[in-house]
């Protein structure tokens, strides 16, 4: 009978862990496919708790994204395209789905997209 206690203890342990391991902060750090899959986004650390992002060709799309809360960081966003420069937020759906919003600095326009972990 005194090996149920020690059990029963390794189970609400294990359980324990189980649930602290599944609360952690996801990571937005890896390769992304933009929403159009016309480009790819390597994401890394770039400072004291920010991301940047960086198309293949080495410009810089996502500028020192600052974490504002759990799964959530804001930044600048650079639109290679157009020239344009955005006030934006990045946030983790999911492990596999990231969701960019952009609005004109100063207010204005704004727009989404659902990016897509490539690995």
């Amino acid at each position: 009978m005194r090996l149920l206690p020690s059990a029963l203890a390794g189970l609400v342990l294990s359980g324990a862990l189980l649930t602290a391991a599944s609360a952690a902060p996801l990571s937005p750090a890896g390769t992304w496919r933009v929403q159009d899959d016309t480009a790819s986004i390597r994401i890394a650390p770039c400072g004291h708790r920010s991301f940047c992002g960086v198309a293949g060709n080495g410009e810089m799309i996502l500028d020192h994204m600052r974490e504002t809360g759990p799964n959530a960081w804001t930044g600048r966003i650079n639109d290679s395209r157009s020239g344009s420069v955005y006030d934006g937020t990045i946030s983790l759906v999911d492990e596999r789905t990231l969701r960019v919003h952009g609005c004109m600095q100063g207010g204005g326009m704004c727009g989404d997209q659902s990016w897509t972990r490539a690995r």
